[in-house]
């Protein structure tokens, strides 16, 4: 007995004795024991929501689309909200180029039309169209990037980038946006020059010269 008057049991071997010596005991055990493990990894992962969201339910604002929502639709689906949002827009003309860069664009291509008459000059390119790179992070790096002028030979193949430097262009992070153009131009085989705001017409006729000097030789 022990101190206040109950009487003192061996646990282990009275555990022994109850669970051990008692196979179906000892399988019940085991059964909880596992059953309550499932259960509470069950509860712990989370659960994704398969369905569908039905049209009935999706808004005309493009931007209120939940991005789970969006993977979920086929292309087509996308193809006829993108068309709702448009259908309930307004929308207006924006200029390709400013004043400044429409003068150095004009001027350039009278003097390609000189110089090399197989050349074209386009305006904001976007230079996922005329570069690629088998490196996915690379390419994104670039994609939604735009030269200000392009110069095409006579099979549409890029050969020179042009940037239009304006008087405010170096503010921010512009240098190494430049950068970044250059770099991967430069890796794709096509230049790149720059034009700045206080270049004359004797400052591009140099520039053309220059280019076109490989053709002509």
């Amino acid at each position: 007995d022990t101190d206040w008057g109950v009487p003192e049991y061996d646990g282990r071997a009275l555990f022994e004795k109850l669970i051990l010596d008692n196979p179906i005991v000892l399988f019940g055990l085991v059964f909880l024991i596992a059953l309550s493990a499932l259960q509470a990894a069950f509860k712990s992962k989370p659960r994704r929501n398969l369905r569908r969201p039905k049209s009935k339910n999706w808004r005309s604002n493009a931007s209120d689309f939940p991005n789970d929502s969006k993977s979920n639709l086929t292309s087509t689906e996308i193809a006829t909200e993108q068309l709702k949002v448009v259908m309930h827009a307004k929308f207006y003309s924006r200029p390709l180029l400013n004043q400044k860069e429409l003068r150095v664009f004009s001027t350039l291509e009278k003097l390609l039309e000189a110089e090399a008459v197989d050349w074209r000059l386009m305006a904001q390119v976007s230079m996922g169209e005329i570069i690629g790179s088998s490196n996915k992070a690379a390419y994104l790096a670039v994609n939604s990037k735009r030269v200000d002028l392009l110069i095409i030979d006579s099979n549409g193949r890029p050969l020179h980038a042009i940037e239009y430097q304006g008087a405010g262009h170096h503010q921010g992070t512009a240098a190494v946006r430049d950068t970044v153009k250059r770099e991967a131009l430069r890796r794709a085989g096509i230049g790149y020059e720059e034009v700045r705001e206080g270049d004359r017409l004797d400052d591009l006729k140099a520039l053309v010269t220059k280019l076109a000097r490989p053709l002509k030789a």
